[in-house]
């Protein structure tokens, strides 16, 4: 519950304090989703695990931005 505490949260503030539109807000939601999945496939962490997002690093966003480029270029 938490995490979906956390993302619900933040995309709160993005809604209220930035006034981003309601689809870039639910296109954060999704990317964050998708980030999520991704750490816990690469952890081999179950669904309803948690990432620790404090014990992030930037090689791990860097990974997940590699693969999501992986897979576009793929595509097409």
């Amino acid at each position: 519950m938490r995490r979906v505490h956390r993302l619900s949260s933040f995309l709160e503030h993005i809604r209220v304090e930035r006034g981003l539109a309601d689809l870039s807000i639910r296109a954060y939601g999704v990317d964050l989703e998708q980030f999520g999945e991704f750490l816990r496939e690469r952890e081999g962490l179950a669904a309803n695990q948690f990432v620790n997002v404090d014990e992030l690093s930037v090689r791990d966003i860097r990974a997940f931005l590699a693969q999501i480029h992986a897979s576009h270029s793929s595509s097409s």
